[in-house]
């Protein structure tokens, strides 16, 4: 990827960062739902993303409004992924993250319930050529409403439409919804539990050749 007027993390940055993360994802909805209890949540994300950055390193490309890291975004690249090698790291990482359960067991078994809105597994019937994958995006609580966030999601889509490839992300607030749809994204599925009012809004950019 280019976006040369973005802040590209070198690893021991990008080490450093599941501290802020675990902050800014403490209340979206799906990890308050598999981790409700309020003091343990940010022990559990702590290590979540800490063993996620292990993971996903090798595939994802870790960007920054600057040194700073006032506001991240985590850009998953599917030209680096092998199928073989990523199954086998993702095997080994979630093995890791069962230590997330040792304290709170019943969160294990919403995990796996609510398996399908971790994953991106959609995508699989919406795209059929390289694409990226916009994995994760925040900004610190004290800086937003500054448009940190919105200049880095436009270098992505600007570098996904010179290189033809598409993007693709969910949310889980139906609020952010009309956000990412002023930047081209269209909602291509919702997936919904019957038991629990959390959905996943799965949204993509095509950028096909005219």
């Amino acid at each position: 990827m280019a976006l040369e007027n973005l802040y590209a993390l070198n690893p021991s940055e990008i080490a450093l960062i599941y501290k802020d993360l675990a902050e800014n994802f403490y209340d979206d909805e799906l990890y308050a739902t598999v981790f409700p209890d309020e003091e343990y949540r940010m022990q559990a994300l702590e290590i979540f993303f800490k063993e996620y950055i292990r993971g996903m390193m090798p595939y994802c490309t870790f960007y920054a409004d600057s040194a700073q890291r006032i506001s991240v975004m985590v850009v998953f690249d599917s030209r680096k992924c092998q199928q073989f090698s990523y199954m086998r790291r993702m095997a080994g990482m979630n093995l890791r993250m069962t230590k997330l359960f040792n304290a709170d067991p019943a969160a294990l078994f919403r995990a796996i319930k609510y398996w399908d809105m971790f994953t991106s597994r959609w995508t699989r019937n919406f795209v059929n050529k390289d694409y990226f994958h916009l994995d994760l995006l925040y900004t610190k609580k004290n800086f937003r409403m500054q448009g940190l966030a919105s200049k880095m999601l436009i270098e992505l889509i600007r570098d996904a439409q010179h290189l033809e490839m598409d993007v693709t992300m969910e949310t889980h607030a139906k609020d952010n919804l009309m956000y990412y749809q002023q930047f081209g994204f269209v909602l291509m599925n919702t997936i919904s539990l019957t038991d629990i009012n959390l959905k996943q809004y799965c949204l993509m950019i095509r950028n096909d050749r005219k």
